[in-house]
């Protein structure tokens, strides 16, 4: 964060130059950088003298992306990576204007290059896929609300309901015999692992390759894996989460054995410089292929994981299997269409 040092231990804050006026540094009393982070912004949104109005998009996004991390709002190197790159594409296009004078006839100027700007090789230039711009509006949506919630604009000028590509990525899914064959097509042991905690338990990569023993918790009549923070990891949701284990991924984790400190692959070790710890994503998506549905991604066996719970019969009731995915139940219903009563039924059926 710009104008944040350390001295003697202690890190400090050298406020903005006002009007041509040098501010006195200002000791924010700790040795502790992310707390530092923390106390500088509350700093500089209680002093209205910084004139925050004629800060430019650069200057805002520095402080915002550094907010994001220390406040662990991406749970991913990737997704932080994301917004920069977002943001920086908002900078190229706009120029040098300040935030506060942003408008929609500049957004629109955005979107408009977002969609006719070709990317790629020279060999193979091409637009940007729908899901891509949907992604970069997003991310610059989430920045500008950010913005106008400490100060910085007075007006939110960006409206998803203007912007809002027509379509967006759609995860497809296969069938539970298609799922079978899969996995039975599967050789080698850690990316079997991957595939019955994607399939059978609906979670994110992220969360697979982070499994820890403890979130295992199989008892006499009940079976669990459980969502939770980690030293290397954090819910998406950023709450923990319990999914109830179906019989066959019990059967498979009591075969397989649980393994420490990874359930998959645990001599990786983790690396706070890359995005995974782990990242078998080639070699899943060539098994895809193998298969014979080249169109399945890694993010579909979850997807194919929770439209089998919703469209089972009974089905699982829709507050239940928000509940299990980690997501709203606005989401769950728009991507798996689920109601039912018989919670208990779905508990390590068959």
């Amino acid at each position: 964060m710009k104008g944040l040092y350390l001295k003697k231990g202690i890190w400090y804050l050298q406020p903005p130059t006002v009007d041509g006026h040098r501010a006195k540094p200002v000791s924010l009393r700790t040795k502790d950088k992310a707390e530092a982070v923390k106390g500088a912004l509350k700093y500089l949104r209680s002093k209205p003298e910084t004139n925050v109005s004629r800060k430019t998009i650069a200057g805002v996004s520095k402080i915002y992306l550094d907010y994001c991390v220390v406040e662990r709002l991406h749970t991913s190197r990737n997704a932080t990576e994301a917004s920069r790159t977002a943001i920086d594409h908002l900078e190229r296009i706009l120029g040098n204007v300040t935030v506060n004078s942003i408008n929609g006839s500049h957004l629109r100027k955005w979107r408009h290059t977002l969609s006719v700007e070709l990317i790629g090789t020279k060999a193979d230039p091409h637009p940007r896929s729908d899901h891509t711009i949907n992604s970069y509006m997003l991310r610059v949506k989430a920045f500008f609300n950010w913005m106008h919630k400490n100060g910085y604009i007075t007006i939110q000028p960006f409206d998803m309901h203007i912007y809002q590509p027509k379509r967006s990525r759609i995860h497809r899914t296969v069938t539970p015999d298609q799922r079978d064959s899969i996995i039975d097509l599967c050789e080698h042991k850690e990316h079997l692992w991957i595939l019955m905690l994607g399939f059978h338990a609906g979670l994110r990569f992220n969360e697979i390759i982070q499994a820890r023993p403890e979130w295992i918790d199989i008892r006499d009549k009940k079976a669990y894996i459980h969502v939770q923070e980690s030293a290397t990891f954090k819910p998406k949701d950023k709450e923990a989460r319990s999914i109830p284990l179906k019989k066959v991924l019990i059967e498979f984790i009591k075969k397989n054995g649980i393994r420490e400190p990874f359930l998959v692959m645990p001599i990786k070790p983790h690396d706070p410089k890359r995005p995974y710890r782990y990242d078998p994503r080639n070699p899943i998506r060539k098994l895809f292929r193998k298969a014979g549905y080249p169109w399945l991604t890694m993010h579909g066996m979850r997807h194919t994981c929770a439209t089998i719970w919703a469209h089972a019969d009974p089905p699982v009731p829709i507050k239940t299997l928000a509940r299990w995915l980690g997501d709203d139940i606005d989401t769950t219903y728009r991507h798996y269409v689920g109601s039912a009563e018989h919670e208990d039924d779905w508990v390590n059926r068959e």
